[in-house]
């Protein structure tokens, strides 16, 4: 996602956020995150090392 502009990482954001179940675990890889306006709060950190995030139910 690093590769994508802006508006398109946001879409594919939106994406998996509303694919992803309630309690769901959702990687990254290193340089990728899933801190944005749109999901700030919706996520929680489960590994920060290896940016596992689980979505909060």
């Amino acid at each position: 996602m690093i590769y994508f502009d802006q508006n398109l990482q946001k879409k594919v954001l939106r994406l998996f956020d509303e694919s992803l179940t309630n309690r769901g675990f959702l990687g990254f890889g290193h340089k990728e995150t899933v801190w944005t306006v749109d999901t700030e709060g919706k996520y929680e950190v489960f590994d920060r090392d290896e940016k596992i995030y689980r979505k909060k139910a």
